[in-house]
């Protein structure tokens, strides 16, 4: 009986937790300039979505403006989370980066995850 009370929960949990990406739920901006609704819809947008061989123009078109260009790079990237628990600087901060060529074309994407400004190694 506990063994499946467990699975129900870790299926409504996950369930729950993926869905299905809608630019007009993506692009919302939460309190203290969250976006609520990202992290829900991230593995369905890069799982089920073409994303690579998009024009950068496209790519703007089908998810919104970039939060910022990622640093000494031909990349820009889209900010899942940023929690900053009782802190001035984020404590962990989960991102979605794309690289593009000099024709614009995104060539490569990845989510990097850093905890206490160190990247998580996966």
């Amino acid at each position: 009986m506990k063994k499946a009370f467990v699975i129900f929960i870790v299926l409504f949990v996950s369930c729950k937790q993926n869905v299905k990406f809608n630019k007009a739920e993506w692009v919302i901006i939460g309190d203290c300039n969250t976006h609520p609704n990202r992290e829900k819809m991230l593995i369905d947008l890069t799982e089920n979505h073409k994303l690579k061989g998009l024009t950068y123009q496209q790519l703007i078109e089908k998810i919104g403006e970039p939060e910022r260009n990622v640093s000494n790079t031909n990349g820009v990237y889209y900010e899942i989370v940023t929690d900053y628990e009782m802190d001035i600087d984020p404590v962990y901060v989960k991102n979605l980066e794309f690289e593009y060529n000099k024709d614009s074309i995104i060539t490569d994407f990845k989510i990097s995850e850093y905890k206490h400004g160190t990247e998580i190694q996966k």
